[in-house]
């Protein structure tokens, strides 16, 4: 699919990012091709977003196929237009259809969509456990939410960290929402 100008499909407008390059607090509403104008064809070290944004596409229509129609707040390093470049893209996916989300779950398929955390291995390694596992090659940080948990991930979306992954206090930041649709 060839991606045009947000200008082109009359976009949402994401607001102006603030001096240190985040979005201002709260959550801004927009497309997908606003989300790739904003953060991949205008933002510094395009070569790492274009990848990530690629598994993104790939992972929003797995996603779409597996769990079906619903909301997804996009957050950290890749809706920002900092120095450094992102090493993914960070998304809770609130389905439309729960029980059809769940039923995906229970057969196991949904969860290759899924980040993994803190997972005790059966086989040996060193330690025994692994602590994280993305799907899409490691570029997509996804979590399935329930609808009930939207006041919980709007504050762990808000929340700004520092250099060294330290969250700072009275700090915050706005992140992306997109419908994603049949």
């Amino acid at each position: 699919m060839a991606l045009r100008s947000t200008f082109e499909h009359g976009g949402l407008m994401l607001p102006a990012l603030t001096h240190d390059g985040l979005l201002p607090p709260g959550r801004h509403k927009s497309t997908v091709v606003e989300v790739y104008d904003r953060f991949v064809k205008t933002a510094p070290n395009r070569s790492e977003r274009d990848d990530i944004f690629s598994a993104f596409e790939l992972w929003r229509s797995r996603a779409l196929a597996e769990f079906g129609a619903g909301v997804l707040w996009i957050n950290g390093g890749f809706v920002t237009h900092k120095a450094a470049a992102p090493h993914d893209l960070d998304l809770a996916f609130f389905p439309a259809d729960l029980p059809l989300a769940e039923a995906s779950l229970l057969s196991g398929d949904g969860y290759q969509l899924l980040t993994i955390q803190d997972l005790l291995f059966a086989m040996p390694r060193p330690g025994g456990w692994l602590r994280r596992v993305q799907p899409a090659v490691g570029l997509i940080d996804a979590f399935l939410a329930r609808p009930g948990d939207a006041l919980t991930w709007h504050g762990i979306w808000s929340s700004v960290k520092g250099p060294t992954g330290d969250l700072i206090p009275g700090k915050a930041k706005g992140y992306v929402e997109v419908v994603m649709s049949r």
